[in-house]
């Protein structure tokens, strides 16, 4: 629950400082990923591109997370170390919000950049994922504002504690 909280805070925080920001935020979520370091797909020759766990790539797959009245759905495609996809969460009592990302799978790490929009305003933060085989784990931790987006303080410091199951895509 603490972490759910956490997010929901996160979000707010987000909301509310990009109001003068909708056109300056990044609208191809294509346009940045912030790669730990060392790990480009052009520096990992020991990424492990045939395989993650139970998931054959490159492909399709989807998964959901629900918790009380809150559900989160994410679809991931993946080609090699590439992966986009769409992400939404439906919270109770809260803002949706829905967009896009794009990022790296690097040792079954998903770092990405998702732009979306809440409220009406277009905004783009950092997000982090842990894939294994039939479930997908969101990392939570401190956010910091950086080029007109929030971004993880510390990526090694990362928590991943919310699990998402594996479903069929819609």
């Amino acid at each position: 629950m603490k972490k759910v909280l956490l997010f929901l805070m996160v979000a707010t925080v987000m909301a509310c400082n990009n109001g003068d920001r909708q056109t300056s935020a990044h609208e191809d979520s294509t346009s940045l990923v912030n790669e730990p370091a060392g790990t480009s797909a052009a520096n990992n020759n020991n990424a492990d591109t045939s395989t993650t766990n139970n998931i054959t790539l490159p492909g399709q797959v989807c998964f959901r997370s629900v918790v009380q009245r809150d559900t989160v759905y994410i679809k991931l495609n993946i080609k090699d170390t590439l992966v986009f996809g769409e992400l939404e969460y439906n919270m109770y009592e809260k803002d949706d919000n829905k967009g896009k990302f794009k990022g790296l799978l690097v040792n079954n790490i998903l770092t990405a950049n998702y732009t979306f929009r809440s409220e009406g305003t277009l905004s783009a933060r950092q997000v982090m994922f842990k894939l294994d085989g039939e479930t997908l784990t969101e990392g939570f931790g401190e956010m910091v504002e950086k080029d007109n987006r929030f971004v993880f303080k510390n990526p090694s410091e990362v928590q991943f504690t919310q699990v998402y199951k594996r479903i069929d895509c819609k």
